[in-house]
């Protein structure tokens, strides 16, 4: 939305005098029409009202000298809600968001905080380049750390931010293979086996008895890199089911190895 004062009792196909509120992608004139019987030279806007100052005495029948607060009821301002999402990969911290109320901002700036409580403006979107919904990858976050991040995002005057997420960046973690979760655990008669690859290679599991005996061996071939999931069904090289009690799941692969303990239970 575009709000336009001037001289114009013409404008965007519609006769208004003075005051208008034009489409943004269109550019035509829309219902709302407060008809200021002067010149109107500045605009602040909330969600429900459009503040007008200038050298009018009156909007329509209302008297008004030189400020009028206006309804925006005939055409209101969109009401924002702002969604925000990280999830950390081997490529960097990954944000998603999403804002409920727009189709596209005039501005749109992600921030990052850090353990010191100082934020940093790390991306910025002005114009036709600013969705309201869309994702972006901080791989400057591969250093480590804690961080905050926020979302803030303007659309005509009104501004709206999103509330925080926090990331915790290990560097152990990163650049290496490991095994995410067992899900469930304890388990029967099966669990799932989650990992992350931190690039692309071949990926084995391994089942082993508190013993140290193999009892199963699983290769999964090549993978990208990414998290992935195998499934173990309980039951050992031979498909044999195994006996209840705790075993070993041991990852294989060229950038790292990992090992996680799961329980089965019958």
């Amino acid at each position: 939305m575009i709000y336009a004062g001037g001289f114009f009792i013409h404008i965007g196909g519609q006769p208004r005098n003075r005051i208008a509120a034009l489409d943004a992608a269109t550019g035509l004139a829309t219902g709302w029409d407060p008809n200021s019987n002067d010149l109107v030279t500045s605009f602040a806007v909330s969600p429900t009202t459009v503040y007008a100052g200038g050298y009018f005495s009156g909007m329509g029948e209302t008297p008004a000298r030189g400020i009028a607060a206006i309804s925006a009821q005939d055409f209101p301002v969109p009401a924002l809600a702002a969604n925000l999402e990280a999830e950390l990969t081997v490529e960097g911290v990954r944000l998603k968001w999403d804002i409920h109320g727009a189709k596209s901002l005039d501005r749109l700036t992600i921030l990052r905080g850090d353990a010191r409580g100082q934020e940093l403006a790390v991306a910025n979107w002005v114009g036709a380049q600013t969705a309201a919904a869309g994702s972006w990858l901080d791989a400057d976050a591969l250093t480590g750390g804690r961080f905050r991040y926020r979302l803030v995002g303007q659309i005509l005057r009104v501004q709206l931010s999103s509330p925080e997420v926090v990331v915790e960046v290990v560097r152990s973690v990163l650049g290496r293979s490991h095994l995410i979760s067992a899900v469930p655990n304890p388990f029967n008669p099966s669990t799932r086996l989650e990992y992350q690859l931190a690039r692309a290679g071949r990926i084995t599991l391994g089942i082993y008895d508190l013993a140290g005996r193999l009892i199963r061996e699983m290769d999964l071939g090549s993978h990208t890199a990414g998290r992935g999931a195998a499934e173990w069904d309980g039951r050992d090289g031979e498909d044999h089911p195994v006996s209840s009690g705790v075993y070993l799941v041991q990852m294989h692969s060229e950038t790292g190895n990992d090992h996680i303990r799961v329980a089965l239970i019958k």
